[in-house]
């Protein structure tokens, strides 16, 4: 009941926002577009919650239903989405947008919308921003951040990924005593 409540307040966060509007009207609008292309030999794939196209202009509306916890909807922006704000700016860009807004609604805070606009001249830079992100997964440096709600449904969990519990410390096993002897 506590969880269906707060779906139902986000919802008319949204809905009574300024910014519900204004893309409600817009012509063409679309909901849970699915992309994909390549960098550096690694498959970018997901769905943008809204895109819309107008020839060389592009929006991308992205809802984010994160409990703010006290944090401005743009510090979380650049700390927790920076990366897939370039993704969804070079997904865009590499579908022959020339210019692109990717704006990030926190319904927690429906009026303080996070946006940035990305152009073909930003492509290189967005793509050496990723490029060094999947170089650092590469090298190992990858520090997953599983939680229960982030893994909530994924097909892997406990098939190939132990999800939460990545973050717990396994309790040591005891190893048997030898003796000098062999």
């Amino acid at each position: 009941d506590a969880e269906l409540e707060r779906v139902g307040a986000l919802v008319e966060a949204y809905c009574g926002s300024e910014l519900a509007l204004p893309v409600a009207a817009l012509s063409g609008v679309r909901g849970g577009r699915p992309f994909a292309f390549l960098l550096d030999d690694v498959l970018l794939n997901g769905r943008l919650d809204v895109l819309w196209r107008d020839g060389e202009r592009a929006l991308v509306l992205d809802y984010k239903t994160n409990a703010l916890a006290g944090r401005e909807p743009a510090e979380i922006v650049e700390h927790e989405y920076r990366g897939q704000r370039a993704v969804y700016a070079l997904a865009c860009l590499r579908a022959g947008a020339a210019e692109v807004e990717v704006v990030y609604q926190f319904l927690e805070a429906p009026g303080e919308p996070v946006s940035a606009t990305f152009t073909t001249t930003d492509v290189e830079a967005l793509e050496d921003e990723l490029g060094s992100v999947i170089a650092r997964i590469r090298e190992g440096e990858f520090r997953p951040t599983p939680s229960d709600f982030a893994c909530a449904g994924c097909p892997a969990l406990d098939r190939v990924c132990a999800g939460p519990r990545l973050g717990s410390e396994p309790d040591p096993v005891p190893l048997p005593e030898l003796s000098a002897a062999g």
